[in-house]
């Protein structure tokens, strides 16, 4: 799940309703989140320019989180014997996060992330933040609903790092079920609201895209699958499935 987390690439995300389950498989041991992962989802960001880094979020209910060095640690398969950098599980209802741009004070060390911050669930909702995160290290953000309820949060990141993934997905691999239907797998998770009927056409002509749709969408907000459904008898030969832009833009 840490591994297809989702691609930071706004400043604010707003979860209307709190993401259920932990996914695909249990990630998080050995942390200051006591009771695992319960109802979790997965933030990625590559650092592009140096600075300071925080986040708020915003939520009358008991959000906890981790951060993970996935470059320190070696990926995300590492996470569940890897110690986060922060992490905190304060049982303090309302918003929690990392100040930015948060220096400790009184430690003076060579690794802007050292010494690794743990907040147990009597201890502050906020943390100190990392006064400058490493160019080019990636980075997973875990944020977890201790409170198990409907509700989601907002959260804003902050700081003057740049931290944004402007890389557009692209397609990895494409399969025909010879039933009218193409499943589309993308590099990197999208969100629902943005799939758009017009997305995609296919050329030359003779199959024509009459339907689309993504696979767990109807119960989830970003999808790496996106099924294409055709029409037409096209001649045997070699087509190409074009992205386009939709009428979303």
């Amino acid at each position: 799940d840490c591994a297809s987390g989702i691609a930071v690439c706004n400043t604010t995300y707003t979860q209307t309703n709190s993401f259920t389950g932990y996914g695909n498989i249990q990630e998080v041991y050995g942390t200051c989140l006591l009771a695992k992962e319960q109802a979790s989802i997965w933030y990625i960001f590559t650092v592009q320019t140096a600075g300071s880094f925080g986040f708020d979020i915003l939520t009358s209910h008991d959000y906890d989180y981790a951060l993970y060095d996935l470059t320190t640690i070696g990926g995300c398969s590492y996470v569940p014997t890897s110690t986060p950098v922060r992490c905190n599980f304060s049982g303090t209802y309302g918003n929690t996060g990392l100040w930015a741009p948060g220096s400790v004070t009184g430690i003076t060390t060579t690794s802007v992330e050292t010494p690794a911050i743990s907040i147990n669930a009597a201890g502050n909702p906020y943390e100190n933040g990392i006064t400058s995160v490493i160019v080019g290290n990636t980075y997973a953000l875990i944020l977890d609903n201790y409170s198990l309820d409907a509700l989601g949060y907002t959260i804003n990141f902050t700081g003057t790092a740049s931290i944004y993934d402007h890389t557009a997905p692209t397609v990895s691999s494409i399969a025909y079920d010879c039933s009218n239907h193409l499943t589309l797998t993308l590099s990197k998770l999208v969100q629902c609201s943005s799939i758009d009927a017009n997305d995609f056409n296919i050329s030359p002509a003779g199959f024509t895209v009459t339907g689309i749709s993504g696979v767990g969408c109807s119960s989830g907000n970003f999808t790496n699958k996106i099924v294409l459904t055709l029409s037409g008898t096209p001649a045997t030969g070699v087509y190409t499935v074009n992205a386009a832009n939709g009428s979303d833009g």
